[in-house]
């Protein structure tokens, strides 16, 4: 009824009505705001990043001292983008070979090195892991990728896991991932050689796969926080 109901502070009577308190307002839940960092806490004691970082072995221009022509069952292929495609590890493609112990000796030197810089992918690793020489990723398997790429192509992007004891040229850029890290490991895999992962890269790619379009592509995806339980504890390898 119009006639009873009162405004609030209003008179009626005579006398003023008290005025009630206002209802606090409706609230919508909201979610938690996201954590400052999209990782997890590794087994090396730092916050490991959700999004694999991509590397350069060696540079073909660079390390050619490395390199030899001749093949020889001593020497390991030195792999460059025509090296293997999507679900091939090997092709048998290789323009060089390099003797692994004195190459091995130099990818250690060099990995104490960049774990100096704060940009580099193995800053904050492990000291045990970094000064392990037999901890080196190209001993176990990994995941290369082309850098050369065009969209009128079949496909934009070509990745692999590829054998170990193989060098990786800058054509062939790998993905590091830390021991304990399988899950993850498989995981990007399946992503990389997806449909949906190169109708992404198709559409912001040029003639090349640079490390920034491989990072914006990567972030799209792990913008989707997941957890994984990793069922290996020693060993990268899938």
């Amino acid at each position: 009824n119009e006639s009873n109901f009162c405004y609030r502070g209003s008179v009626k009577n005579g006398h003023r009505l008290p005025t009630a308190s206002p209802p606090p307002p409706h609230r919508l839940p909201t979610a938690s705001p996201p954590p400052a960092s999209s990782g997890r806490t590794s087994r090396h004691g730092r916050q490991a990043p959700f999004r694999p970082r991509p590397v350069r072995e060696l540079d073909a221009t660079a390390d050619k001292r490395w390199f030899v022509e001749m093949q020889d069952q001593n020497l390991w292929p030195v792999y460059t983008g025509k090296s293997f495609n999507i679900w091939m590890p090997d092709t048998g493609e290789y323009n060089y070979w390099a003797d692994p112990e004195p190459l091995l000796d130099h990818l250690h030197i060099k990995r104490l090195s960049q774990a100096k810089t704060r940009s580099s992918a193995f800053f904050g690793a492990d000291p045990d892991w970094l000064n392990d020489p037999k901890t080196l990723p190209c001993l176990f398997p990994r995941i290369a990728f082309r850098d050369v790429a065009h969209s009128a192509r079949p496909r934009s992007t070509t990745a692999c896991l590829i054998p170990p004891n193989r060098f990786l040229t800058h054509k062939a850029p790998y993905l590091l991932f830390f021991p304990g890290e399988s899950c993850s490991e498989a995981y990007w895999l399946g992503v990389l050689c997806s449909l949906v992962f190169d109708w992404y890269t198709r559409r912001i790619l040029g003639l090349s796969m640079t490390f920034d379009i491989f990072t914006r592509a990567l972030s799209l995806i792990s913008s989707q926080r997941t957890t994984y339980t990793s069922t290996s504890s020693t060993s990268p390898a899938v």
